[in-house]
């Protein structure tokens, strides 16, 4: 068959996402995906050179699932929009705990995915925790860094 005959005779199922070709045998939607995925798993002790990247050896391939439904709402302290055009999430917090980092990550890409269904452009956002009680400046770390991700917060001390 020829090529135009068989793109022609290809179908574009929405609803499944799949490509159905004329024998009516189903292409995975995401095929490239799933064939990368498939392939990750012979990638320990490889690099990323073929890729023209220069990273250090895989150890492990872990895995890629990720939870996504959550049962509990995220409710922020605060969110305020600032002058200058930035948004403000405010979090009060008696206690210091490194885990609070995660949390503010979820708040704050909460905050852009809200920007991105109400189709606005996100602005850029300040994480503010003010810390009440008798939390010092020097228990503290402002800077959570995970490589890809870096979350500077701009904290307050009641106590100072």
């Amino acid at each position: 068959m020829k090529e135009n005959e068989t793109q022609k005779g290809m179908e574009q199922n929405a609803a499944a996402k799949e490509v159905i070709y004329p024998d009516g045998h189903p292409i995975a939607y995401q095929n490239k995906d799933i064939t990368s995925k498939v392939l990750a798993e012979s990638f320990k002790g490889k690099s990323f050179r073929v890729y023209g990247l220069d990273l250090p050896e895989i150890r492990a391939v872990l895995p890629t699932n990720i939870p996504t439904v959550r049962v509990k709402e995220l409710r922020l302290d605060n969110l305020f929009e600032l002058a200058d055009g930035t948004a403000a999430i405010v979090d009060y917090e008696s206690d210091y705990k490194k885990e609070d980092k995660a949390k503010y990550l979820n708040y704050l890409a909460g905050i852009v995915n809200r920007y991105l269904d109400e189709k606005m452009d996100c602005p850029q956002l300040r994480m503010i925790v003010i810390y009440t009680g008798d939390i010092t400046r020097k228990q503290i770390s402002a800077e959570y860094n995970i490589g890809a991700v870096k979350v500077t917060l701009e904290p307050a001390f009641l106590s100072e």
